[in-house]
């Protein structure tokens, strides 16, 4: 009865190395699964925010060609493209765009200043010029001004930089920004305004029971978190300062290092800390995720199995006492040498070689033919339980019995164990995949029908299925929409043929319209058929999965396979369409931007090569016309002479073509109408700069457009200052006589001096 002791510390030391190894083992699984967590969801927000900064880029990129254009071409250039944005994307506050005057503006010769376009989605855009006496120290745009890089700001209140009187400014939210770059020289910024009310869907992510997952800017402000009241606030306001100080938090945000650390927080409660850095573009000010989750939830879990594993222990040792009490009961004096061998079990020696040979055929035979068999039962347990130790899940134990309540009672746990490992290695399947597509789909520098190949050739690659195909949305017209196969693998000769598929056509149609998942093991006929090395056959199983957005489907993926796909690989299907949506989103935007830029640069091609053409006649004029050129050397001297007579005279002096363009006015009538609603330069409609007074000068113009002279004194209002006004107007020929251009030179005048003032009526019937 003494070996009973000693059986039982044997079992339960056997027992609790197991135990604590898998408690240890399976605390960091949680721990690193948390982590997992959080780095898959800062790919998820990285994707989101790389779209809007691709947006931003865009912007800034688009306006580079307009910069030799006129104000009229640039300006409607501009808030054509800036309103177009704004009307299609909802999530944005507002879509702006800020040009340094210049590089924009010929006469601006100063480095600084600039001209602000800003679109909402209600009321009109506010477009005005700010920094004309500088730019102000320590603003965002000074700071983008000087890094000329892409940046996602820390969040403020928008009547920070804006109109303060706007209401519609009076948002707390982030600018995402992209440098306007001219010849590797900055020329302002564009971008879009989000609300931070944009990102809280990040706080509704929680993977674990009682978890906080929330988003930081570079600075530690928070900027989605479930607890509202902490959005806009600095991490100390959840966290200790001391502890931030300790671990330096604050630092690794601004650095974009990740973290996991055990952290108290301010409500007295002991949490797991983990930080990931979210990479913006070419920002060198990185945002991070973050998720806080309570030691008791990544606890429980392992404790219930401890506790488990625990009572298998205790019924096991309990079966094993109690059996051994049988057979030590049912021992006699007369049976020493089986009792011997019986206190040798007792004490935990289960040693081979100690089992009894040739057994005799009486009742001692058999209680020794019994010991025999406990003592194999016993090395098999053994063995089989310190192969579970050290994690080999795979190992055979047959039960000596229905009865051998302790191999089943291991069996059990070794089934628990394997089937915990399964599903530790599938969620490390989806999430090796997702990190995989997540590269995949940031690395999108390959023309599109090449992207789509790839997406999924190694989709069907990772899956491990026969056959896919890729549809993506066709809306080019907006009368015809249909789904276009972009890619297929493995797909027959016939079924590739067929590129369209109309929104209500097959299984494809009906994925599409009920944006949700198609999973089917009972085929239509003739549907698909997949060619491999041993012929032609129907598949066993086909899936679809819609590629959405939000709500908007842009496409589907179809799948087929000879084998049944388990569920798990479908729901990593869905994640990585997801993903695929958003890209496909940002690709197609970059297409239209790129077909608008095309254009643009054909249309400035055409105006070179024009000028080009224009500049060979010249040339050929030339080179026959020597005298003439001598003139023209003689005129450009007396032209120079007149700009310095004309600039000192004291006289405002404007020449303009048979199409009103102007071509010439002096700094006198510049600084005249400077800052008021007739200021006007070279290039510009003089008729479209006189406002009201169109009409009214506008027949007057056309008669010395015509060939006639006009003079005559007005009283002319500027600025709410009377004065009278001489006016000069004559046509300028050519040598034959015909009428190129039209001058006009005004200057103050005495009425005494220059005689009769007309009357509003006298002017306008002259």
């Amino acid at each position: 009865m003494m070996t009973m002791p000693v059986v039982i510390l044997v079992f339960l030391a056997c027992i609790g190395f197991i135990v604590v190894t898998l408690r240890s083992q399976a605390i960091e699984d949680n721990e690193k699964l948390a982590f997992s967590y959080v780095e898959n969801l800062a790919n998820e927000v990285k994707a989101r925010l790389n779209e809007d900064i691709g947006l931003s880029r865009a912007i800034a990129s688009s306006v580079v060609p307009y910069k030799d254009s006129t104000g009229v071409a640039r300006e409607n250039f501009i808030k054509g493209m800036l309103s177009g944005i704004i009307q299609t994307e909802e999530r944005y506050h507002s879509a702006w765009l800020s040009v340094e005057l210049q590089h924009f503006e010929p006469t601006w010769d100063k480095a600084y200043g600039r001209k602000r376009y800003t679109f909402y989605h209600t009321g009109s855009p506010a477009i005005d010029s700010a920094n004309l006496e500088g730019d102000l120290k320590g603003s965002n745009y000074l700071q983008l001004k000087q890094t000329r890089k892409e940046e996602v700001n820390d969040p403020y209140y928008y009547t920070q930089y804006s109109d303060a009187g706007d209401e519609r400014n009076d948002v707390f939210g982030t600018s995402i920004c992209a440098p306007v770059l001219i010849n590797g020289q900055f020329g302002g910024v564009g971008g879009v305004d989000i609300s931070l009310e944009y990102f809280q869907y990040v706080s509704d992510f929680k993977p674990f029971e009682n978890s906080e997952t929330f988003l930081l800017s570079n600075n530690g402000t928070f900027v989605a978190h479930p607890n509202k009241t902490l959005i806009g606030k600095n991490m100390d306001e959840m966290i200790s300062p001391d502890i931030v100080e300790e671990f330096a938090l604050d630092l690794r945000v601004k650095k974009g290092q990740s973290y996991l650390v055990d952290v108290e927080l301010n409500n007295g409660e002991s949490h797991l800390l983990a930080l990931a850095p979210i990479e913006l573009g070419n920002s060198d000010y990185p945002w991070a995720i973050g998720i806080a989750v309570p030691k008791s939830v990544i606890l429980s879990e392992v404790n219930k199995s401890l506790l488990q594993s625990l009572l298998i222990a205790l019924l096991g040792m309990g079966i094993v006492g109690f059996v051994l009490w049988k057979i030590a009961g049912s021992i006699t004096d007369p049976l020493k040498r089986v009792n011997a061998l019986i206190k040798d079990i007792a004490h935990g020696d289960i040693n081979l070689n100690k089992k009894v040979s040739k057994p005799s055929e009486d009742e001692v035979g058999e209680i020794s033919v019994s010991a025999n068999i406990l003592i194999d039962n016993l090395n098999n347990k053994v063995e089989f339980a310190k192969g579970i130790g050290e994690g080999n899940l795979d190992l055979v134990h047959e039960v000596a019995g229905e009865q051998d309540i302790l191999g089943q009672s291991l069996i059990t746990m070794r089934d628990s164990l394997k089937e915990a490992r399964e599903e530790e290695e599938r969620r490390s399947w989806v999430n090796r995949g997702l990190a995989k597509f997540t590269e995949i789909l940031r690395l999108n520098e390959e023309e599109l029908e090449a992207f789509y190949i790839k997406v999924i050739s190694e989709m069907v690659k990772y899956l491990g299925v026969n056959q896919a195909g890729l549809f993506i949305i066709n809306d080019d017209e907006e009368n015809d929409i249909y789904l276009e196969l972009v890619a297929a693998y493995a797909y027959e000769r016939r079924k590739f043929l067929e590129k369209r598929i109309e929104l209500n056509q097959g299984l494809v149609g009906q994925c599409y319209r009920e944006k949700d998942k198609l999973v089917l093991t009972e085929l239509p006929d003739n549907y698909i058929r997949i060619t491999s090395g041993l012929g032609v056959a129907p598949p066993t199983h086909v899936f679809l999965v819609p590629i959405k957005l939000e709500e908007e489907v842009l496409g589907v993926m179809e799948f087929a396979s000879f084998e049944i796909v388990e569920d798990y690989k479908i729901e990593f299907v869905e994640k990585v369409a997801e993903n695929l949506a958003s890209t496909i989103s940002t690709l197609k935007t970059n297409q239209r931007t790129r077909v608008l830029l095309e254009q643009s640069q054909q249309q400035s091609e055409e105006l070179r090569s024009q000028e080009e053409e224009m500049r060979q006649n010249m040339e050929e004029m030339e080179a026959t016309q020597e005298e003439m050129r001598r003139t023209q050397r003689l005129v450009e001297k007396n032209q120079m002479l007149m700009e310095v007579l004309l600039n000192q005279a004291g006289d405002s002096v404007i020449v303009f073509d048979q199409q009103f363009n102007i071509v010439l006015l002096n700094e006198v009538l510049k600084k005249r109408y400077h800052g008021t609603q007739f200021q006007m330069a070279v290039g510009d409609n003089i008729l479209e700069r006189l406002g009201d007074h169109r009409t009214l000068w506008e027949k007057h113009y056309k008669k010395v457009l015509a060939g006639e002279s006009l003079q005559f004194t007005i009283k002319s209002q500027l600025n709410e200052a009377e004065n009278y006004r001489f006016y000069f107007m004559s046509p300028i020929r050519d040598s034959s006589g015909d009428v190129l251009y039209a001058s006009v030179i005004t200057r103050d005048a005495n009425v005494d001096q220059y005689g009769h003032v007309l009357s509003k009526e006298e002017f306008e019937a002259l």
